[in-house]
């Protein structure tokens, strides 16, 4: 999980952490503990956030996370050299 531009990273992130029952619903930890997960800072983590829900990718409410486009997601993870 820590291989990768930071995008890919977090993408990689919320993709795994969905739940079984809802697959469109992640349910992550806090920004912080997210970085120290995938070897980032805690502003990257933020960016990234805030850059998928810019392109309709995901909406977040607290530590809940909706996947509206469960595909571009996975299209981010599969970008070589993707920058954050």
């Amino acid at each position: 999980m820590n291989f990768g531009s930071a995008r890919q990273r977090v993408a990689n992130l919320v993709l795994k952490m969905r739940s079984p029952d809802q697959l469109d619903v992640s349910v992550l930890f806090s920004r912080e503990d997210m970085g120290a997960m995938l070897d980032l800072k805690l502003e990257t983590v933020s960016r990234a956030f805030s850059r998928f829900q810019d392109e309709a990718l995901i909406s977040v409410q607290q530590k809940h996370i909706r996947i509206t486009d469960i595909a571009g997601l996975k299209k981010i993870m599969g970008q070589a050299g993707a920058a954050c």
